[in-house]
């Protein structure tokens, strides 16, 4: 903290590997390869998170990548060559990071303050949940390819994004699918987003149980005409109960 302004954190994990394997011997508690508290910027870029134990993937004790509470966080891609900024790196230059595997593959919460997060060009192979928010406000979802996991006889449903509480954020450009049809995979859910105008845009749905559920508050109850969760030139194909799934809890 510099004259009472808080900076950004200048660490950052690259091309870094976080693996479970079948020499963890730790029955009782589900592993996290990377727990943050309290802090502002980290970056993960490249990075491979992933549980490679057999017959455990999905289970609650696969684990979680990235477990936040009060933390803002960078997972995005890494990038081979110098560009000025705000130039996106070419097609061919760019190494993605992995979550694969896995009970949840983010899972970032709020406590006491709000910390956004930033996760883009990033790949979610076969986990439970892909990315999980509580209560975090703002936060940035880019750009990414979530395969929701097909079978898991642990977790009664699967989601690409599931954002409890969250309002502000960016949830775009995003392809969410499953591979096989099956009755547990959804793609995103939003829970009491409130009264703002949150949007859910340019998205790609396939290939899903359900692909967009929306329950809880998520609309200003004074104008709910006029503020309230949009759903803007998202694509659905082939999902086979639902495309938008929305009911009211108060």
């Amino acid at each position: 903290m510099i004259n009472n302004l808080t900076l950004s954190n200048l660490s950052y994990f690259s091309h870094t590997n976080f693996i479970t394997t079948s020499q963890n011997y730790s029955f009782t508690t589900p592993p996290v390869h990377a727990s943050l508290y309290g802090i502002d910027g980290l970056r993960f870029d490249a990075c491979t998170f992933t549980n490679n134990q057999a017959g455990n993937a999905n289970a609650p004790m696969a684990g979680i990548g990235i477990l936040a509470y009060d933390a803002s966080f960078y997972v995005v891609p890494y990038c081979a060559i110098t560009l000025p900024n705000g130039t996106p790196c070419p097609p061919g230059y760019f190494t993605k990071t992995t979550f694969s595997n896995l009970y949840r593959g983010i899972q970032a919460s709020t406590i006491s303050k709000n910390h956004p997060f930033h996760v883009s060009n990033t790949d979610f192979i076969n986990n439970a949940i892909g990315i999980l928010g509580r209560g975090v406000n703002n936060a940035v979802i880019l750009n990414n390819n979530i395969e929701v996991c097909n079978t898991n006889a642990f977790v009664s449903d699967h989601y690409g994004i599931d954002m409890r509480g969250c309002s502000g954020f960016a949830i775009e450009e995003n392809n969410i699918y499953a591979t096989s049809n099956n009755a547990t995979s959804h793609g995103v859910q939003i829970f009491n987003s409130g009264a703002a105008d949150n949007v859910v845009y340019l998205n790609s749905f396939s290939n899903l149980n359900i692909a967009n559920d929306a329950y809880g508050v998520n609309r200003d109850n004074v104008l709910p005409f006029i503020h309230d969760l949009q759903y803007i030139c998202n694509s659905n194909i082939l999902n086979s109960i639902y495309d938008f799934n929305v009911f009211r809890m108060e």
